[in-house]
């Protein structure tokens, strides 16, 4: 029994287990550039009502999209470098060294991702519940003579 190489193969399972974490985040991340633009769409279509409705709001909701937006491309970029990081781990014949450094980045990263995600779903349930408020006012006030 060669416990050098099971060694080897470990570190090696474990980057190929964090390498698919960033491919799902760089995925996820995908998905909200993509959400991002269908906010920004639906702010663009109710504006004015939101703005009627409380315009403090509507400019918090604009300043939010405009930080989250800039805050995934950041996170895209951090993610991408970790990936490469992992790569070039996954293609060294002693990855050892470098493994503990990339766990501690990778920790990192998972964290900020989750506090994004966090963020995001919080940004997305406002959003959703004023424009909610606004499509039934808009219903409310056709439907009365």
């Amino acid at each position: 029994m060669n416990t050098g190489n099971r060694t080897k193969e470990l570190d090696h399972q474990t980057a190929r287990v964090m390498h698919q974490d960033a491919t799902d985040w760089l995925s996820e991340m995908e998905f909200m550039d993509d959400e991002m633009a269908f906010f920004a769409e639906m702010l663009r279509n109710y504006f004015l009502a939101l703005a009627v409705k409380d315009f403090e709001q509507e400019k918090l909701l604009l300043r939010e999209r405009k930080i989250i937006a800039n805050e995934i491309i950041l996170m895209k970029q951090r993610v991408n470098e970790h990936h490469d990081h992992l790569i070039n781990l996954i293609e060294m014949v002693h990855p050892e060294a470098k493994e503990r450094a990339l766990e501690t980045e990778h920790f990192e990263v998972a964290r900020a991702v989750r506090k994004l995600r966090k963020e995001f779903m919080d940004y997305k349930k406002r959003l959703f519940k004023e424009v909610s408020e606004v499509i039934k006012e808009q219903k409310q006030k056709s439907l009365t003579p």
